[in-house]
């Protein structure tokens, strides 16, 4: 019988120094083209689907237009993190997997364990 094996992504994986958060927010608000007017949105223990929803409801984007807005922000969050990832490297910062994860991650996908993310 399988196991089922869960990894926390609250940044487990992968250290990055605030560089996570600052590009949801970042990646949100461009898509969203206007400012937060709530309280700030907490972002551990979720999705980045989750946080960037939250987003745009602290910017009064209208709930009809946020599941067609998330995709969108996704793909400016990931361009902002490519870009974020070049400069660290550049400033000669390094953002690397934390210890075991890149050994355990290739060993997991020769067995018969269920591999799954979870958070919160």
């Amino acid at each position: 019988m399988g196991r089922l094996l869960l990894w926390d992504i609250d940044g487990t994986p992968v250290p990055a120094g605030g560089v996570g958060g600052a590009a949801i927010t970042q990646a949100a608000l461009q898509v969203a083209g206007r400012a937060l007017t709530g309280e700030e949105v907490v972002m551990h223990g979720k999705t980045d689907p989750q946080i960037i929803a939250e987003l745009f409801r602290a910017a009064e984007v209208a709930d009809d237009d946020i599941p067609t807005l998330v995709p969108l922000a996704v793909a400016e969050c990931e361009r902002l993190l490519a870009a974020a990832e070049a400069q660290l490297r550049e400033q000669g910062e390094v953002v690397e997997r934390l210890g075991g994860a890149d050994v355990a991650l290739p060993d997991l996908t020769r067995t018969d364990e269920v591999v799954a993310l979870l958070t919160g």
